[in-house]
């Protein structure tokens, strides 16, 4: 009984059910597996009618060979030749069916007394057919009759072995049968008395267990009934029930708690009245603390609530206060009467702004800007519960700092005038410094003479890359820096930010090394000329700050997701320099006592984040220095030859490239389409190419293959960027020679003129589309 106090209605009902469901099955399932048993063509009825269908099939030919027997008499006592073949013909027939009948029985499950019975038989059998063709037709077909006279004495023994052991197989079947016969009906009997059995234990089971579950139900409710019942009579000292986990043991439960309930509720009344003074005192010390003005307006606009703080701002006295209406008040100024509900109006209650801000005026006269944040009351005397916070010296500080950043913006506009105008004072002289010195180089001077103009050429050259830094750093920081989208290789910007300080690191015995992952795609879509630079400044810090070893750019695609369509580059550049703390001068802005070396990473620090990434710097006294940074690229779109509409626009912005051969159409695609673009690149291109093929030679003669090289991949790769085909064959046949170690006097021959073609015909389209005023100029 306690068993079933503790569990659920449900469950009881469940396991009722349950032993219901089971006895049923249980009687269920044996009654099918007796008739299974029993049925036609079961298991029993099976072992009787495979014995019966042996007999049936074991005493006819072929299994029984008496045919067989006969037919070698006859074909022993046969007159003519054809004769003998029509009964040999016959007897291989009964041969040929026996053994299928032999394989049938084989394939079945019999008795291992039957199966060894039949297996004897089928042993004589085969050996009477052995003799037959193997001793009595071929002695027939010679007419040794003494031969076949034997053969037929042998066959006669083996069909007699043949006989008696059939004879003792059918006796073996039969009994078989007639005991499988009486074990079916032993079963039968035997499974009866089981399966009533099982049905009585059942119903007595389910009976018993159905008396317990009413008894475990009526008897709590009886309980429950009467402490009801007392309680009804004011009686509130029933014990409490035993604890059970049924419905009626929580209904105890539940009637005992509600019998505390009411015993303790005279108690908990008292504890919550002083609960709720407490309470009271303590919301009357927060809202006087508080550094908030704390109104409360009835529902005819009269003030009934008045902290200490808005007594203090505005020198009023709260019993001066408290019930008269609050916009009828000397604190308010006129134009903040109407900002506040006038008495018994519901709607401008309702219409009130969360938020508002106005002047106060104090007792004293003077003016306060109090911001006010309004909770309209739906219930109770208070209508309208407004905060105030006295943002007086905020206001004040906020037009402080509006002013100060007037000021700082108009510091930063002159400070962007003059770099404006220094960019051009100095950087005029100093492009006629380097180039002047260049042109004086190619001439014959002695060694001390170009030792002195080549440290004049690179003195100006790091002056004018560190003004160069300093223009991009203030541009940066003015936002006038922008990112230009063009389809660009790579692997190629890779290559040509490593060319660039390939004879400096070389110089200082450094191998300077370039690896670009396979995973990284062909063709991306941004500022290469960003990503260069960004590079080149990383790379000269790492070439100027190591003194031994190696330093390697290494390009792979970040795991990180770029988004669909975009691709994140990871970059890293190693050197084995001793370890530094580059950390301020990538994280600090510039100040005046930075180096040339801390401005490039402040503009590459500013360069990556511009390219969708960040710049970190990983150092270890053992292993050298790592700047890493990521740039987000977006996928360039698959190539596609232009329309004849694109190629005659093409053809009529540029006539003087187009009539060279050069792809202009196809240059302008890769670049977005952005004409403006294409006409910048192709300025710097007549600016910077201008005497490369002698620039080359040059560097041949002094003996710096390595510049040399650098100058023909630079040549390659903006010529392929700008379609010019046939000029990046040639550059790339001078770079081939250079590489091979032979000399690149043809090839340089015949990049010569093909640079000058294209370069006269850049100058003679960009002179045609600055104007005719440019082109007297």
């Amino acid at each position: 009984m306690d068993l079933l106090r503790n569990l659920r209605f449900a469950r009881r009902l469940a396991i009722l059910v349950g032993i219901f469901a089971a006895g049923f099955l249980l009687y269920g399932l044996w009654s099918f597996r007796t008739l299974d048993e029993l049925r036609v063509n079961g298991p029993l009825y099976g072992d009787v009618i495979q014995g019966k269908d042996l007999i049936a099939d074991v005493l006819p030919p072929p299994l029984y060979i008496i045919e067989s027997f006969l037919l070698a008499q006859q074909l022993a006592a046969a007159g003519n030749q054809a004769e003998r073949d029509q009964l040999a013909q016959r007897l291989r027939t009964l041969h040929a069916q026996q053994l299928a009948r032999q394989q049938y029985w084989q394939g079945r499950q019999l008795d291992p007394s039957l199966a060894d019975a039949l297996k004897q038989s089928n042993l004589h059998a085969a050996a009477f057919y052995r003799d037959a063709f193997g001793q009595l037709v071929p002695a027939l077909e010679l007419a040794d009759k003494p031969r076949a006279e034997h053969a037929l004495l042998s066959m006669k023994r083996h069909y007699e072995q043949h006989r008696r052991v059939v004879d003792n197989l059918v006796q073996l079947a039969a009994s078989r049968a007639r005991f499988t016969e009486g074990q079916a009906a032993d079963r039968v009997q035997r499974d009866s008395v089981l399966l009533l059995a099982i049905l009585a234990a059942s119903l007595g089971l389910a009976v018993g267990l159905a008396w317990l579950i009413s008894r475990s139900i009526t008897q709590p409710l009886a309980e429950a009934l009467a402490v009801a019942q007392r309680m009804h009579q004011g009686d509130l000292s029933s014990p409490p029930p035993a604890p059970c986990h049924d419905e009626t043991g929580e209904l105890l439960l539940s009637l005992h708690a509600l019998q505390q309930d009411l015993a303790n509720a005279a108690a908990a009344r008292d504890a919550a009245g002083d609960k709720l003074r407490r309470t009271r005192r303590l919301l009357d010390q927060l809202m006087n603390n508080a550094d908030l003005l704390v109104l409360g307006l009835g529902r005819d606009g009269e003030v009934l609530l008045f902290n200490d703080t808005a007594v203090r701002v505005t020198g009023c006295a709260r019993q001066a206060v408290l019930g008269r209406v609050w916009r009828d008040l000397p604190l308010l100024p006129m134009s903040a009467i109407a900002l506040w509900p006038a008495g018994g109006q519901q709607e401008q209650l309702r219409a009130m702004p969360p938020a508002q801000e106005h002047l106060l005026t104090t007792a004293s006269g003077d003016e306060r800007r109090i911001a006010w944040r309004h909770t309209v009351l739906e219930e109770g005397d208070i209508a309208l519960l407004s905060f105030g916070l006295d943002v007086t010296e905020l206001r004040q500080a906020e037009r402080a700092i509006a002013a100060a950043q007037e000021t700082a913006d108009s510091a930063h506009r002159s400070k962007s005038s003059f770099l404006a105008n220094m960019g051009h004072e100095i950087r005029t002289p100093l492009n006629a410094i380097i180039g002047l010195t260049q042109l004086a180089l190619q001439g014959q001077l002695d060694a001390r003479q170009r030792s002195y103009l080549q440290q004049v050429d690179g003195a100006a050259a790091s002056l004018l890359a560190m003004f160069n830094d300093i223009l991009d750093f203030s541009r940066i920081e003015a936002g006038a820096l922008h990112m230009q989208e063009c389809v660009f290789s790579v692997r190629q910007a890779a290559e040509q930010a490593c060319a660039a300080w390939q004879a400096p690191a070389q110089a200082k015995g450094l191998r300077l090394e370039c690896a670009v992952d396979a995973a990284v795609p062909a063709e991306l879509v941004g500022d290469a000329a960003r990503l260069q630079q960004l590079l080149q400044h990383l790379l000269a810090h790492a070439v100027r700050f190591t003194d031994q070893g190696k330093v390697l750019l290494a390009v792979q695609r970040d795991t990180g997701d770029g988004g669909h369509g975009a691709t994140v580059l990871r970059c890293e550049v190693r050197d084995t320099g001793a370890a530094r703390d580059a950390a301020i001068q990538l994280f600090e802005p510039v100040s005046q006592g930075d180096s040339a070396a801390g401005l490039g990473l402040s503009v590459a620090r500013q360069l990556a984040a511009m390219l969708g990434g960040h710049l970190m710097l990983e150092s270890d006294p053992a292993q050298g220095n790592r700047f890493i940074f990521t740039a987000l690229f977006q996928h360039a779109l698959p190539a596609a030859t232009p329309s004849a509409e694109a190629q005659a626009v093409a053809r009529a912005a540029w006539p003087a490239l187009a009539a060279c051969g050069i792809d202009v159409a196809g240059a302008l695609a890769r670049m977005q389409g952005n004409p403006s673009h294409l006409h910048k690149m192709l300025g710097q291109f007549l600016h910077s190419q201008a005497t490369l093929h002698a620039a080359i030679a040059d560097a041949l003669a002094q003996g710096s293959q390595a510049r040399a090289q650098r100058l023909a991949h630079t040549l390659a790769g903006l010529a392929a960027q700008l379609g010019m085909e046939d000029l990046r064959q040639g550059a790339a046949e001078v770079l081939n020679a250079l590489r091979g170690g032979a000399g690149a006097d043809a090839e340089l021959a015949r990049l010569a003129p093909r640079l000058d073609a294209v370069l006269q015909a850049i100058r003679a389209d960009l002179q045609a589309a600055q104007g005719p005023g440019a082109q007297a100029a």
